[in-house]
Parts: C-alpha cells; sequence; structure tokens
C-alpha cells in the first residue's frame, strides 16, 4: 500500500535520488509529497501552488527504478489532483518531460493523456486536467 505524507524538511529524505529531485523542485510556492511502499521511500511529487490563478502545476512527479509499475506514479497524480482540489483549483498544469530513458517521452505523454490530461490550449509544451467535473478524487 503507497502512503503519501508532506515533507516538513527535504534533508529527511534518506533517498540521494529522491532529495537531488526535491531540491530541483523546491521553490516558494512549492510543496513535495513523499510516496512510502513499506516504509520504503519510493517516490516524489513536487506540486506548486498556484491557487491565486485557480491552478495547481505538478512540477515533477519521479519513482525511483525499483518501484516502477506499481501504480505509485499513479497515486502521486491522483494526490496531487486532490490537493489542488483542497487549495481551491479548478485545474492542473504540468510539463511532460522524460528525466531518463524509461519511461520516454512519447511514453511520458500517453501516461498523461490516460489519466485525463490534454495539450494546454495556450501553450503546447504543457499539458491540462479539469478538476471541475472530479469533485473529491
Amino acid at each position: 500500500m503507497v502512503k503519501i505524507t508532506q515533507l516538513a524538511c527535504l534533508s529527511d529524505l534518506r533517498s540521494t535520488t529522491l532529495r537531488e529531485h526535491a531540491e530541483r523542485g523546491h521553490c516558494g510556492r512549492s510543496s513535495e509529497f513523499l510516496a512510502s511502499v513499506n516504509r520504503e521511500e519510493a517516490g516524489l511529487l513536487s506540486y506548486e501552488n498556484r491557487s491565486d490563478e485557480e491552478s495547481g502545476f505538478i512540477y515533477e512527479i519521479f519513482v525511483l527504478p525499483s518501484f516502477r509499475r506499481r501504480g505509485i506514479g499513479e497515486s502521486l497524480l491522483l494526490y496531487g489532483e486532490s490537493y489542488a482540489l483542497q487549495l481551491g483549483c479548478t485545474s492542473v498544469r504540468l510539463k511532460p518531460y522524460a528525466l531518463e530513458q524509461q519511461p520516454d517521452q512519447t511514453q511520458l505523454i500517453a501516461w498523461y493523456t490516460k489519466t485525463g490530461y490534454r495539450q494546454a490550449t495556450d501553450d503546447p509544451e504543457h499539458m491540462e486536467k479539469s478538476l471541475r467535473t472530479q469533485g473529491a478524487v
């Protein structure tokens, strides 16, 4: 079972890889969330609060290779959407960017499309998803 918790301090991360990703994505408006499986660090969500624009921005979802293909990325994505709803957002945006060879850019875009994201009308590099029809995720 995947457990997701908000990180109070990035230095609490034991995984060097996750810590590096968290530090790279952290900014004044961001929150980082850790996905754990059986108390092992498995993945990271970096979410930027843009609720003043009624939109959330998922800066990064990263899952350690040994935990991939177990639904952890999807759990982090759903958590980010739920968090955006709690903040009063009506949509979530992201810029799909493959950080490694697997998944590649094409696979990543296909995955986000499968989860309801579409190319943003105002920026072809971004994808967005309306949360208006979702209710609580």
